[in-house]
C-alpha cells in the first residue's frame, strides 16, 4: 500500500508541478505583456506630450498671427470708416449746395417771371398812354385846325 500511496503522491506531485509550470509560464507571459504594455503606454505618453507641446506652440503662433491680422484689419476698418464719414459729409455739403443753387435758380426764375410780367404791364401802360396822348394831340390839332378856319372867316373884316 505504501507504493500505491507513493505513486498517488507522485502523480499528485507531477500534477502540481505541471500546474506550477503552467502558472509560471502564464506569469512570465503576463510579465512580458505587462512590460510591453507599459513600454507602449510610456512611448504613447511621450508622443502625446510632444504633440501637445507642438500644438501648444502652433496655437500660440497662429493666435499671435491672427491677433496681428485682426489688429491690422481693425485699423484698416477705422481708416475706411473715417474716410467714409468724410466722403459722406462732403457729399451732404455738395447736395446742400446743389439744393441751395436750385432754390436760388427757382427764385431767380420767379423774379424774372415777375419782371417780365411787370415789363409787359409797363409796355401795355406805355402803349395805352401813347394811344391816349396821340388821340389827345390829334384832337388838339383838329381843334387848332378848326379854329384856324374859323379865324380865317373872322379875319375878313369889312372896312
Amino acid at each position: 500500500m505504501t507504493s500505491s500511496i507513493l505513486r498517488t503522491y507522485r502523480q499528485a506531485e507531477r500534477a502540481q508541478e505541471t500546474t506550477i509550470k503552467d502558472s509560471e509560464r502564464k506569469l512570465e507571459m503576463e510579465n512580458v505583456v505587462h512590460k510591453e504594455t507599459v513600454d507602449f503606454l510610456k512611448r504613447k505618453q511621450e508622443s502625446l506630450s510632444t504633440e501637445l507641446a507642438e500644438w501648444t506652440e502652433k496655437y500660440a503662433q497662429d493666435y499671435g498671427r491672427l491677433e496681428e491680422e485682426y489688429t491690422a484689419l481693425k485699423e484698416k476698418q477705422l481708416k475706411n470708416r473715417e474716410r467714409l464719414d468724410h466722403l459722406q459729409a462732403r457729399k451732404a455739403a455738395e447736395e446742400e449746395e446743389a439744393r441751395k443753387a436750385a432754390e436760388e435758380a427757382v427764385r431767380e426764375a420767379e423774379l424774372e417771371k415777375i419782371r417780365q410780367a411787370e415789363l409787359v404791364t409797363q409796355n401795355n401802360a406805355a402803349s395805352k398812354i401813347q394811344r391816349i396822348a396821340k388821340r389827345y394831340l390829334k384832337r388838339v390839332a383838329e381843334r387848332a385846325a378848326a379854329g384856324a378856319k374859323k379865324k380865317g372867316k373872322k379875319g375878313k373884316k369889312k372896312k
